[in-house]
């Protein structure tokens, strides 16, 4: 939902989307902010790990 709305998306939405209720995503998140902290780094780390498995994989370290 991040993806598609951004930031401004709703709590209720996604809490309703994901099938919880608004006290568990609160009790995993206390703040918008968390979640949305969480939901990035995820991003970011499954981003840095393919770039870090694509330079392995590449047979010239330069196009590396």
């Amino acid at each position: 939902m991040l993806a598609e709305q951004g930031a401004a998306v709703d709590v209720r939405e996604i809490a309703r989307r994901s099938g919880v209720g608004m006290g568990t995503l609160y009790r995993h998140f206390p703040k918008k902010e968390d979640l949305v902290h969480t939901v990035l780094r995820r991003d970011f780390l499954k981003w840095a790990e393919s770039a870090r498995q694509a330079a392995i994989d590449a047979e010239d370290p330069w196009a590396a």
